[in-house]
């Protein structure tokens, strides 16, 4: 795949015929880069015979994990969208948008300036940043991605378990919220999120008992976060997964294919929806210009 080298060679690349990528360290806050300012960019043609997102996975590999050290869980895939004066903006697989500045060698999160004023209830102007093709309470790609990674996750490996099982889960925990300790009604959660960064599971010992404001306090984070101030607590959902023999993901002693993997999806489920929207969207406006 191509390596763009600087400045002048980015700008011979058609965005509407390559996609131009680059890796982020979400952790070091830093983006791969060449020597001297310019960062590693690599041009990917749409109309290849390989696909992009196999494309990205090799990036990722090769140079992601392997030159840079960079564990996958890690690594934020970037997508080059334009050049403005001495910064490289970039929007990425999440709804965040990011700004590299090539003489400080810096990258920052961006938010997108406001694109029109629109009117609110009471028929006041406000400025409010917009985003193509946004709809108020509509359905998002990214709810049927992550749909799908959750679904992957819920039915890996061979396990059973019944009502019965989570009834001496309830037990275990005295009848009370494995994270605040209090006897309020409880419902079933997930110690260890099932997201594509967490990576946890549907099994008996990711499951505990919570009340529903430590629900949505804890919301996507770790319980090991959520707990990290409560030693007791925390040890005690510890022994819970290791009585009922559930090893997370993450302490694998190789991970990273696992997280590949699920990125791959995650992005290929997203190019399919995109994909089905443009088909009919050409089908519609040719159905309407007759």
């Amino acid at each position: 795949m191509p390596i763009v080298h600087n400045q002048i060679d980015l700008q011979r690349y058609n965005l509407d015929e390559y996609v131009i990528v680059s890796i982020f360290d979400s952790t070091r806050n830093i983006i791969i880069s060449q020597t001297g300012s310019f960062p590693f960019l690599f041009a990917i043609s749409r109309s290849g015979v390989t696909p992009v997102n196999r494309f990205i996975s090799d990036v990722k590999t090769r140079y992601g994990r392997q030159r840079f050290g960079i564990p996958s869980r890690n690594q934020i895939v970037l997508y080059f969208e334009r050049i403005q004066e001495n910064n490289l903006h970039f929007k990425s697989d999440e709804p965040n948008h990011y700004v590299f500045n090539m003489s400080t060698q810096q990258v920052a999160p961006h938010q997108p300036p406001a694109a029109v004023r629109v009117r609110n209830n009471n028929n006041h102007n406000t400025n409010r940043p917009t985003i193509e093709n946004a709809r108020y309470r509509g359905n998002a790609i990214g709810n049927a991605q992550n749909l799908f990674i959750r679904n992957i996750l819920s039915n890996l490996g061979n396990e059973s378990f019944s009502r019965s099982d989570w009834q001496e889960t309830l037990e275990y925990f005295d009848h009370k919220c494995a994270y605040c300790g209090e006897p309020k009604t409880l419902i079933m959660e997930h110690a260890i999120p099932i997201n594509k960064t967490e990576m946890g599971e549907h099994k008996l010992g990711n499951l505990v008992p919570s009340c529903k404001d430590c629900n949505s306090s804890k919301h996507h984070a770790n319980f090991e976060d959520f707990l990290s101030n409560d030693l007791a607590k925390l040890n005690k959902i510890k022994e819970f997964m290791m009585s009922r023999n559930y090893k997370p993901i993450k302490e694998h002693v190789n991970c990273d294919p696992i997280q590949e993997i699920l990125d791959f999806a995650h992005r290929e489920v997203g190019a399919l929806a995109e994909r089905y929207i443009m088909t009919l969207n050409r089908f519609n406006n040719s159905a309407r210009a007759e």
